[in-house]
């Protein structure tokens, strides 16, 4: 006879992943219910004054659309469970997990990472336009949250450049190898084959 799993011990369990301490939830969970997506998202970065800027950023400033829409207005990019309700925050997840996981490869750590972090949050936060949104991306996503938010202005650059040479023409030369790292990671998370699981 099997014993029966406690499910709610087992998910207050704690692992240790790449420095991070994370609890069992599930990636369903996560994405489907704003505070739990913040608490995942925020909780890459170490600096704490940064990461509650962060936290009250994506809780009041960000559109409400970004927590249910698609990643892929047109159905055509990005894998196939980005392309439906909760995608652009599951991709968005993703984005930051592989930033964090290059971060790692390139020794890239301090204010630099933390930043880096940021900016995957923000990337496309307004990728439907101002509030209420539009039904397809919109070419300026990638200048609004700068005009929208307030960061940095190295979070604002990372931001303005992540779609790299299919962004605004002129605007999407890197000033340094830290916004290319984010362009790269927002295009790897963006191909249809690709499916990396969260948390």
């Amino acid at each position: 006879m099997t014993d029966k799993i406690d499910l709610e011990k087992y998910k207050k369990k704690k692992r240790t992943f790449a420095g991070n301490t994370r609890d069992y939830r599930t990636q369903c969970e996560i994405i489907s219910d704003k505070e739990e997506a913040i608490k995942y998202l925020v909780e890459f970065i170490k600096d704490e004054s940064l990461s509650e800027k962060i936290k009250n950023i994506l809780n009041d400033e960000v559109p409400d659309y970004f927590w249910i829409n698609p990643s892929s207005s047109s159905g055509k990019y990005h894998p196939s469970d980005e392309r439906g309700k909760f995608g652009l925050v599951l991709h968005t997840c993703r984005v930051v997990k592989i930033v964090d996981d290059l971060c790692v490869a390139a020794q890239i750590t301090g204010s630099n990472r933390e930043e880096l972090i940021a900016a995957a949050i923000l990337h496309d936060s307004f990728k439907y336009d101002l509030p209420p949104g539009n039904h397809h991306t919109v070419k300026l996503h990638c200048i609004i949250p700068g005009e929208q938010l307030s960061i940095s202005d190295r979070i604002n650059q990372s931001i303005r450049t992540h779609d790299g040479q299919w962004g605004i023409p002129d605007e999407w030369q890197y000033a340094d190898e830290y916004q290319q790292l984010l362009h790269y990671a927002d295009y790897i998370a963006s191909r249809s084959y690709v499916h990396i699981r969260i948390p």
